[in-house]
């Protein structure tokens, strides 16, 4: 008869052995070299400008009024300026245009930018600038020897500019009134007054008006637009020198012909220094990357296609003949403050999310879905994307078709797959399936010889229950014959008769009715046993 706990015991080691091998045949499938479509690991160029360029706006702000500057003359000798107060001023009419850039974070048509490009105190400081740089030209005309001297020593002339600046500024009269537009993108029109005609009127959501004193140049504006592209705002923080970036806007000097004022330029370059702003409460990018006058308020963006930085200003003015030039952008996350306390969410678009889902399917060259994403992609807003702006994916995809090359069903996938594993790969391979093989084998084994155990186990069970019913009833049946089991140490001579090896007369009794019911001289001696009978007693009296 099978020892039932033995059994058991294996049943447990079965199962531990079992619990091992599927875990590894787990950690096999796991381990299986994963099928990897040809798929750029970062966006290239053209993709960054496919997602990018969208979202990017030309921005024109028209101001009109008049403006009354005081008459001054300057002293270049004693580099002084004086206010004529005896010589009034008339009032001049204003009538100036300002272009920049900027991007949309929000589809709903918020739009963030310099406060240099939307605020009327840029204004106010082209006009002051224009009459002082008037008045220098005039009075160097009759004093070049003082002029030269003057350019000769640049910290003496800022500080003088400054001065200057500051005491028109004190005594100048302003009333203006600015008109911002957003120009269409669809727009046909070349010109630029038939283009402000057809733009988007914004209004100014924000914008710091003391950005020439704190260098926080940021403005944000909003058009009554609909499902717009969007720009992803990313981490400044991480941001070093070193780090590639590009640039894309509306610089001035890209536009050789002025027949294309609505196509937008892309620049690329690092980072090339980080510096403290004037107040040195935050950190200004330095880069290489071209721009120009109408840059400003472009986005200053990463690899994966996120703004880290706008675009503020280039090299002054000054120093522009000392060398090459550079670009500064403010980081992100001052204009993420911005947005955040306005409660304007910076979320993906509709067209970033088809556009990225159409690039991800056209790298695993499932050219049919790929399509479909571009489609909806370009539909999702007609004026700032356009039916063709994603028209050389669909091109491209649409000839992969035509070769049979394009991955649209389960089969064509499998067999890229198995296209894709050469060489020693395929021994890994093997070797991983044999070993899960061999997993589920043993798994299924175990299970098969455990349940062979159960079996045992229910037959024992019952083996045991049967002999339990059986002894149960012969010991019925001794009692209802009235044969009781004898007790010892209940005789007088008991001790007499054990020296003298005399069994009890009523356990000789006993055995024999015992005998004759029909249990064995085993359960006898149990019996017996349990009662309080000595073993040898019990044995003499079953061997008469």
């Amino acid at each position: 008869m099978l020892n039932l706990k033995k059994i058991i015991e294996s049943k447990k080691f079965y199962w531990s052995v079992a619990v091992f091998f599927i875990v590894l045949a787990v950690i096999a499938v796991t381990a299986l070299p994963a099928y990897q479509p040809k798929k750029q690991q970062t966006l290239s160029q053209e993709d960054l400008a496919k997602l990018v360029k969208p979202a990017v706006v030309r921005i024109i702000q028209h101001a009109t009024g008049q403006a009354i500057i005081p008459n001054f003359e300057l002293d270049l000798k004693n580099l002084s300026i004086k206010l004529l107060p005896n010589q009034p001023s008339k009032p001049q009419v204003v009538d100036e245009y300002i272009s920049g850039s900027g991007f949309i974070v929000n589809s709903e048509g918020y739009i963030l930018t310099n406060a240099h490009v939307v605020s009327l105190e840029v204004v106010k400081e082209l006009l002051l600038e224009r009459a002082l740089q008037q008045s220098l030209e005039t009075t160097a005309g009759s004093n070049q020897g003082e002029l030269k001297t003057l350019l000769e020593n640049e910290q003496s002339l800022l500080i003088f500019a400054e001065n200057a600046f500051n005491l028109l500024r004190t005594n100048s009269d302003f009333v203006l009134k600015g008109q911002i537009t957003v120009l269409n993108p669809s727009e046909p029109q070349e010109h630029l007054f038939s283009l402000l005609q057809t733009g988007f009127s914004a209004e100014i959501i924000s914008v710091n008006e003391n950005f020439l004193a704190d260098d926080k140049d940021l403005g944000l504006i909003k058009i009554n637009a609909a499902n717009l592209p969007t720009l992803e705002l990313g981490n400044s923080e991480q941001v070093s020198v070193g780090n590639k970036i590009y640039i894309f806007g509306f610089p001035s000097t890209a536009e050789f012909n002025r027949k294309s004022p609505l196509e937008s330029t892309l620049t690329q370059g690092v980072v090339s220094a980080i510096k403290y702003s004037q107040n040195k409460d935050f950190k200004i990018f330095q880069t290489d990357a071209k721009i120009s006058q109408g840059s400003s308020g472009g986005p200053l963006f990463n690899e994966n296609g996120q703004a880290v930085g706008l675009i503020t200003f280039q090299t002054a003015q000054l120093q522009k003949f000392e060398g090459d030039n550079f670009a500064f952008a403010i980081p992100i996350y001052l204009a993420k403050g911005v947005i955040e306390k306005k409660q304007i969410p910076n979320t993906a678009s509709s067209y970033s999310l088809h556009f990225q889902r159409g690039l991800s399917l056209f790298y695993d060259r499932g050219c049919k879905k790929a399509i479909g994403e571009f489609k909806n992609a370009s539909l999702t807003n007609l004026d700032f994307v356009g039916n063709k702006h994603l028209e050389n994916y669909v091109k491209q995809c649409n000839e992969l078709i035509a070769q049979g090359k394009s991955v649209d069903n389960a089969f064509k996938a499998a067999v890229v797959f198995i296209k894709s594993i050469k060489g020693f790969t395929w021994f890994i391979i093997l070797g991983r399936l044999i070993l899960i093989g061999l997993g589920f084998w043993v798994f299924f084994w175990i299970i098969k010889r455990v349940k062979k155990d159960e079996t045992e186990i229910n037959f024992l069970q019952a083996q045991l229950q049967e002999e339990l019913e059986r002894k149960n009833k012969l010991l019925f049946q001794l009692e209802q014959k009235g044969v009781e089991l004898p007790l010892p140490n209940q005789e007088l001579h008991a001790a007499s008769r054990r020296q003298l090896n005399i069994p009890h007369p009523h356990l000789i009794d006993f055995i024999k009715e015992a005998r004759e019911i029909g249990l064995s001289d085993e359960n006898i001696k149990q019996e017996l046993k349990n009662c309080g009978w000595p073993e040898e007693e019990i044995l003499q009296a079953l061997n008469l």
